[in-house]
């Protein structure tokens, strides 16, 4: 047995395989570690690329009340709006009507100007009377007293949160707001749920992703699916992970799945933008190329395997035969040379 180790460790054999895996073994180690840097990398840019597009999302959405505030401010003074709600017992029923057309097609024209935008609605209360850029005049007029009177939310859009729907009021003159005072008119804009969820969708590109809106304060979630077990649990760890920074990218465990989470914060609207998707499917392609690398290292050692066995019946049997050849011819010389 000890014979048998001896003669292993002696062998030439042995020496050439041992040479060859130090020479080897360093080129595996370096490819093995440019793939997972490279693998890194890729991961890497693939949550970057999805946190730019929500950080694309966040801003031109806030923008876009931006803009829909100012059109709301410049529409404070419509002439029509101004004579309706300053000169209306003076006006003719002729001159009224005509207004009130001109009125309605002045709020037509700013509901098409934005896909976020549900209806537009004006209340004169001088003339008791509402209108509605999708349904025209009407005497109802309650409700948009009541929504108008809710307290902002506590930021920049001041957008007022109703029945899980969202706002933007602006009264005539402003101060009446403050003094409690009957205004002249008020101006409301009802941001449409249907278009924020539709742009939530562009989000979603895999089975059992989703995307959400929340103001947890206003209790307003906006979801692209039926609030499930899924939902919850992911409010649970954004509420549970929360710190001072507002945008968080996280993974969660829901079930048997994991979960990558990313949630941006408008400081403008105070409202949270949350996207999560199954991380199988974010790395789905990943994998692939993962698979193909194991393969590859199971082929190699195939090969090297192959190698060996095939340079022990090539070279190695060869020569060990030749020596082996070389000691009985020695051995044969050496009994003639007694023999004589």
């Amino acid at each position: 047995m000890k014979s048998g180790i001896r003669y292993w460790r002696s062998s030439i054999f042995t020496r050439f395989i041992i040479i060859f895996l130090v020479f080897i073994t360093p080129v595996y180690i370096l490819g093995l570690s440019i793939y997972s840097w490279g693998l890194r990398m890729i991961e890497d840019e693939i949550i970057f690329s999805m946190t730019s597009q929500l950080e694309y999302f966040v801003n031109s959405l806030e923008l876009e009340v931006k803009r829909l505030k100012a059109l709301q401010y410049e529409c404070l003074y419509d002439e029509n709006l101004l004579f309706l709600a300053n000169a209306s017992q003076i006006m003719s029923d002729f001159e009224k009507t005509q207004a009130l057309n001109r009125l309605q097609h002045r709020l037509d024209i700013m509901k098409n100007s934005s896909m976020y935008i549900k209806d537009v609605y004006a209340y004169i209360p001088s003339i008791q009377r509402t209108i509605s850029a999708m349904n025209g005049v009407t005497e109802e007029f309650s409700q948009l007293v009541q929504i108008s009177n809710i307290k902002p939310d506590d930021s920049d859009s001041q957008i007022i949160y109703w029945k899980n729907k969202m706002f933007l009021s602006v009264r005539f003159p402003t101060s009446s707001y403050f003094l409690k005072a009957q205004p002249r008119f008020i101006l409301l804009v009802e941001l449409s749920n249907n278009s924020f969820i539709d742009s939530l969708l562009s989000f979603i590109n895999h089975k059992q992703s989703g995307s959400m809106l929340i103001n947890l304060r206003q209790n307003y979630i906006l979801t692209t699916e039926q609030k499930n077990d899924i939902t919850d649990q992911i409010l649970k760890t954004i509420l549970m992970q929360k710190s001072n920074d507002v945008n968080m990218t996280t993974t969660s465990k829901i079930g048997e799945k994991a979960y990558l989470v990313l949630n941006k914060k408008s400081e403008f609207l105070n409202i949270e933008f949350i996207t999560y998707t199954p991380l199988e499917q974010v790395y789905e392609r990943i994998r692939k190329y993962q698979l193909l690398f194991v393969g590859f290292s199971i082929v190699s050692v195939i090969i090297m395997a192959l190698f060996s066995f095939s340079t022990h019946r090539m070279i190695h049997k060869p020569l060990l035969k030749l020596v082996n050849s070389f000691k009985q011819l020695q051995k044969d010389q050496l009994i003639k040379v007694k023999s004589l």
